[in-house]
């Protein structure tokens, strides 16, 4: 059995961001997990909270709070329970101080709650739909990402729009039905208890239950589905696409990763998304990682979430336009990988694909973007419309400036990620103004954005 107390080790880097970072919170404490009963159990305490007056503590929605007290003399505060529909799965919890018209702060909270959920073991079970945020039992695995299912306590500052979801930790973990737990970033523990300790900030994913485990090289596939010769393919591949990235940005890709592989609570969803240095594919369509092997489009798929080291992971973004950074931008680059390293017809049909899906679309351009219903179809204008238009401006200004760009962008010093932030990092690179201007008015201001983002992209015409 490995050793249940896990040390991060070596292999995962130092994050370093583009703005300044506060000091993560520290998570203590203790989850008790059945994966029979869809049950989880929660004695968490969490302190190095930022002083800021307007916060709230995300706890998913599925969880029943027995006490909400102070760490110093385990007084039970009362508490206000808040909802707010961007904060995807959870509520929102506040102390109000005495005079009920601003909230307090104390040095540490401690919250103890439990939730259950459904069990979803056979077909006839299933839910209509499954999501990242999802706390997921199906009957063999727990799945629970720590970015929108806040199955533990995330700080989150109102003001600044920022979520808390990384944090150092000493927390336990006790599944009695679990043979494998296994928490971003440590190594995965067989058996049915592990002690987790990290000084290193990461997104708490948690993947436990009963399935297979192999490990090679430092990396390792949970659930994966897949021989040691597909292994070594599959290392290969990926290496390829990190080389690519590096080259590209500049920026080296230091990620040791993990692979999680799983199926849904629901009869159709399939998806992949990352948790660094997590990369969780779940799904039927595949039957685990060997599905990646079918073709250069599934590869692609699988370049987006890599891409998300630098666009996500290095860069966080702190506005509206967040998803255009993190999805828009993850997936122009991915594109550029299948251009260089698959075939040519990857990338044409990868094109083609995107822009008949935007048929009967009407985007606002990015200057009119005030809050997320704005995009009105958030996956057509960021995975579509975005990305298509950073194809554009790269067909007017070049390559080899629209990859300078993106070194800017990432590089850049900036306390938010915004318009303003993306035009100036454009106009950083752009030396000629009229250039600009031509750019700034074409694609990112004009109401016929997207009319001229399909005329300059279906022209074919490119600068090289």
């Amino acid at each position: 059995m490995a050793k249940s107390v896990l040390l991060l080790s070596a292999l995962l880097f130092n994050s370093i961001f583009s703005f300044a970072q506060d000091l993560q919170p520290l998570l203590k404490g203790v989850a008790h997990i059945s994966i029979a009963e869809g049950t989880i159990d929660c004695d968490f305490t969490l302190t190095d909270i930022p002083r800021v007056s307007d916060y709230s503590v995300l706890i998913n929605s599925g969880m029943n709070i027995r006490s909400v007290s102070n760490l110093e003399d385990n007084y039970k505060f009362g508490y206000e329970k808040v909802y707010d529909e961007r904060k995807d799965e959870s509520f929102g919890y506040y102390i109000p101080d005495n005079t009920g018209k601003a909230k307090f702060i104390p040095k540490g909270l401690r919250f103890r709650y439990t939730g259950k959920f459904p069990v979803v073991k056979d077909s006839l079970l299933r839910q209509r739909t499954d999501w990242r945020g999802n706390i997921a039992f199906n009957g063999y695995s727990v799945r629970a990402d720590g970015l929108q299912s806040s199955w533990y306590p995330v700080f989150y500052d109102i003001k600044k729009e920022k979520r808390y979801h990384e944090v150092r930790c000493e927390i336990e973990i006790d599944c009695p039905d679990c043979k494998v737990i296994y928490i971003n970033g440590h190594e995965p523990v067989s058996g049915s208890k592990a002690s987790i300790k990290s000084d290193q900030p990461l997104e708490l994913f948690l993947f436990a239950g009963d399935f297979e485990v192999k490990s090679r090289k430092g990396t390792h596939f949970l659930n994966a589905g897949i021989s040691d010769k597909q292994a070594s393919a599959f290392e290969t591949i990926t290496e390829s696409f990190k080389q690519f990235y590096e080259s590209k940005l500049g920026i080296k890709y230091t990620s040791q990763i993990s692979y999680v592989v799983s199926t849904p609570t629901s009869d159709k969803n399939a998806w992949m998304f990352v948790a660094y240095p997590t990369i969780a594919q779940v799904g039927w369509d595949y039957k685990g990682m060997p599905g990646f092997f079918k073709s250069d489009f599934d590869k692609q798929y699988l370049a987006h979430e890599f891409g998300h080291f630098y666009f996500g992971h290095y860069l966080r973004c702190n506005s509206v336009l967040g998803p255009v950074f993190n999805e828009g931008f993850t997936e122009y680059i991915s594109l550029q990988l299948g251009r260089h390293l698959f075939a040519d017809s990857v990338y044409k049909t990868s094109l083609k694909n995107m822009i008949g899906e935007l048929k009967d679309f009407e985007p606002m351009p990015f200057s009119a973007i005030r809050t997320e219903e704005d995009f009105k179809n958030r996956q057509l204008y960021v995975y579509n419309y975005a990305p298509l238009l950073f194809t554009a401006i790269e067909y007017e200004i070049g390559e080899d400036l629209m990859w300078k760009w993106l070194n800017e962008i990432l590089r850049a010093e900036t306390t938010v990620t915004d318009f303003d932030f993306l035009k100036k990092t454009l106009h950083t690179v752009l030396k000629k103004e009229a250039q600009y201007n031509l750019i700034a008015d074409k694609y990112f201001q004009s109401p016929s954005s997207l009319k001229n983002v399909l005329e300059r992209v279906n022209s074919g015409t490119q600068r090289r």
